[in-house]
C-alpha cells in the first residue's frame, strides 16, 4: 500500500511537467467551419492511433461523438494481471478542453484520481481483490473541440501495476494524429 500512496503524492510533482507536455502537443490550426447548411456534414473528428503490438493503452475515438463534443476511450489491450494504472493524458490543447474523466468498466470497481492541469493525469486503482486480463475501456474521456487541425494525442508516464502492487513491465502506450475539421 505504501507504493500506492506514494504515486498519489507524485501526482502533484507530475502535473508541473504536464504544463510542458501539453504545450509541445499542441496541434496546428487551418480547416473548415460550418455544419448548418444541408450539404455541409458538420464537424468531422479521425483518430489515428500509432501502430504497436500488445499488450498496449491506446486512444479509441468513442461512436457517440456527435457536433464539436469528442469522446476518447482509452483501451487497455492483451493486458495480463492489471490492477492499476497511472498515466498523463496529454492532448494538443489548441483543438481540444477537456470536460469530463470517467472510469471505464474493464477495472471495475474503481477509483478513478484525476490531477493536474487540465484533469492530465489519471490514476485507475481497481478496488476489488484480483486483477484483470484482456482488452477493455479504462477510462473515457471528454472533450469540446475548439478548432479545427491536426495534433498529436499522447500518453505519457505509464505506469501498470498487478493485484501484488508490483509493476507490469512492457505495455506499450500508443499515441495518436486526431483530425479535427468544424
Amino acid at each position: 500500500m505504501h507504493h500506492r500512496s506514494l504515486r498519489r503524492g507524485l501526482a502533484a510533482l507530475l502535473s508541473v511537467g504536464v504544463l510542458l507536455l501539453l504545450a509541445a502537443c499542441s496541434g496546428s490550426g487551418g480547416g473548415r467551419s460550418g455544419g448548418d447548411s444541408p450539404t455541409d456534414p458538420g464537424p468531422l473528428i479521425v483518430v489515428i492511433s500509432d501502430a504497436a503490438d500488445a499488450p498496449r493503452l491506446v486512444y479509441r475515438l468513442n461512436p457517440t461523438s456527435s457536433g464539436t463534443r469528442v469522446i476518447l476511450d482509452v483501451v487497455a489491450e492483451g493486458v495480463v494481471g492489471l490492477a492499476s494504472l497511472d498515466f498523463l493524458v496529454v492532448v494538443p490543447t489548441d483543438l481540444l478542453s477537456l470536460v469530463q474523466v470517467a472510469p471505464g468498466p474493464f477495472l471495475q470497481p474503481v477509483d478513478l484520481t484525476v490531477s493536474g492541469a487540465g484533469g492530465a493525469l489519471l490514476i485507475l486503482q481497481r478496488t476489488a481483490p484480483g486483477a484483470v486480463d484482456g482488452t477493455g475501456v479504462v477510462a473515457t474521456l471528454t472533450f469540446d473541440a475548439l478548432a479545427s487541425g491536426v495534433g498529436r494525442l499522447e500518453i505519457g508516464s505509464l505506469q501498470a501495476f498487478g493485484a501484488d502492487d508490483l509493476e507490469i513491465p512492457g505495455i506499450a502506450a500508443v499515441g495518436a494524429e486526431i483530425r479535427i475539421t468544424l
